[in-house]
């Protein structure tokens, strides 16, 4: 066994040495690809891990708050909880809810210890790439009282259309319940910008749904 220590020893050794090599080789070569990461890197990493969670900030919070609801002062971040009525919010919605539809984040916006409605963030994938729609629901009828978006990638003409005041207000007193049909193919929107058109009004239609689901089991349980 003490023979063979020295052998084995010479053995890494060379082992070792040629690893090195071959590591140095492969550095130097033109067909060698390297990627440092950046604290730049690191923080577009985590920006695509966001979007694919599917969390959508609400970016201009103070702003939107009095243009939705003049007077308004406070918002109560809150999870809206729906998980246990899968099966109805599969009638309504005519398909199976994602993962994601287990649950609402929501503000609820007050006026003193008033409420006057609720504000929904939503991510949605266009065309082009995703979407961020933001709507204000009335407290008192559960409709949309305003609907803005508030960030896409869509080609400028789309975009145009897509942000139009005149298309966002045909939003305006819809509910999960209403027919989206006139609205996603309003003639107000370019057909190449009819699939994110789609896509949007069945965002709204789906969060007006959790939205109300929620209401009437009265499931909200405050973000920490």
């Amino acid at each position: 066994m003490k023979r063979a220590l020295p052998i084995i020893a010479v053995l890494l050794a060379v082992v070792g040495t040629s690893a090195a090599v071959w590591s140095r080789r492969m550095s130097s070569s033109s067909n060698a690809q390297t990627v440092v990461v950046t604290p730049t890197i690191l923080k577009h990493l985590e920006w695509k891990e966001q979007e694919a969670s599917g969390l959508c900030p609400w970016r201009n919070k103070l702003a939107d708050m009095q243009r939705f609801f003049p007077g308004s002062d406070s918002a109560i971040e809150t999870k809206l909880v729906v998980s246990s009525q899968r099966i109805a919010i599969s009638k309504r919605l005519g398909r199976v809810p994602t993962g994601d539809e287990n649950a609402l984040r929501a503000y609820r916006i007050m006026r003193g210890r008033t409420p006057c409605g609720t504000v929904i963030a939503r991510r949605v994938r266009g065309t082009y790439g995703l979407i961020e729609l933001v709507l204000a629901i009335d407290a008192g009828s559960s409709a949309i009282k305003y609907a803005r978006i508030q960030r896409l990638r869509e080609p400028q003409a789309a975009a145009n259309a897509l942000q139009s005041e005149a298309w966002l207000e045909q939003f305006r007193g819809m509910t999960g319940d209403s027919n989206w049909q006139p609205v996603a193919n309003s003639p107000l929107i370019p057909t190449d910008a009819r699939a994110s058109a789609n896509a949007i009004t069945d965002a709204a239609r789906t969060a007006l749904i959790l939205h109300s689901t929620a209401q009437s089991i009265r499931v909200a349980v405050p973000q920490p």
